[in-house]
Parts: C-alpha cells; structure tokens; sequence
C-alpha cells in the first residue's frame, strides 16, 4: 500500500469514525429536534426511521419506507419474510451510505 493510499484509508476511518459519533450525540435528541438540527445544518445521509423518527445506518427498506425494526415496520419475522418471499425488490433489509 502506497503512502497516498494508507493516509486515503486513516481519513476514511477518521471519517467513519466521526459519522458514529454524530449519530450517538443525534440520538440523544428527540426525532423532530434531530431532523431539524440536520436540515438546519445540511447535513446529509442520515436516514430517519418512518415510524419513530430515529436515526438509521441500517434497517428495513420495505414498499418505500425505511424503518430501524421489525417493531417500527409493524410486522412480525414472520409477516416480514413473507412480504419478502413475495416481492424481495420492495422488501429487504439494507446498509445505507452516509
């Protein structure tokens, strides 16, 4: 690995680093206050959960919406599964990019 590539991957891992502990202060705050401090601020690629308001690096991706847990998306394991066997393109579970 070449100079230049090792000080590309600490800076990534500084950022990464920086990212989670943004979203361990956000989440201190209540949904409607979290998503307002980041529109003020432009911050962009945090996702917030379509039932609670919290914020989501990972989660369940189902017919459009985004959700932290099964308990947000209102479904069991089992119902989740089910819609996912129907139609794994509106239904899955996902990483998204910050």
């Amino acid at each position: 690995m070449t100079d230049k590539e090792k000080a590309f991957a600490v800076n990534r891992i500084k950022q990464e680093l920086a990212f989670d502990e943004l979203i361990e202060e956000l989440d201190k705050l209540d949904a409607k206050d979290l998503e307002e401090f980041c529109s003020e601020n432009e911050i962009d690629g945090i996702r917030f959960c379509d039932k609670c308001g919290g914020p989501i690096i990972e989660g369940y991706s189902c017919f459009g919406g985004a959700y932290c847990s099964l308990v947000c998306l209102e479904m069991s394991e089992e119902e989740y599964n089910d819609q996912y066997d129907e139609n794994e393109d509106c239904a899955f579970w996902t990483e998204w990019e910050a």
